[in-house]
């Protein structure tokens, strides 16, 4: 069996964010893949060999989303990590970075210490 994970049939071969996050919020598909090709500009293209966090089924993400948060994101492809850095960001700015969770001010605290966008 390959590790290679199968596009999923909900668009991936027209929208590789939907291949590597199936479960994206629909109503930010749009801007999630418009910030997924920016991001790969800069760093080059998410791997489509690995499989991550976000192509597993949402009942295996969502529990380890709940006992290891960090662990969650960092199993997550490189421009979710920044997408979601990029939204505490903009919350940060306009001082409504209260309405993430505290897994979510793990993740945004982490990468604020090492000075990083999230990206890896």
């Amino acid at each position: 069996m390959s590790n290679t994970p199968d596009p999923s049939p909900r668009g991936a071969n027209d929208c590789p964010t939907l291949y590597f996050w199936p479960d994206a919020p629909p109503e930010h598909i749009d801007a999630i893949e418009e910030f997924r090709a920016e991001y790969e500009l800069l760093h080059g293209p998410t791997d489509r060999t690995r499989r991550y966090i976000t192509q597993a089924p949402l009942a295996q993400g969502d529990a380890l989303f709940l006992t290891d948060a960090l662990g969650y994101f960092d199993q997550c492809p490189g421009f979710v990590r920044a997408y979601f850095m990029h939204l505490m960001r903009l919350a940060a700015q306009d001082g409504r970075l209260d309405q993430f969770t505290d897994r979510y001010l793990a993740l945004y605290m982490r990468e604020h210490r090492r000075g990083s966008a999230g990206i890896g």
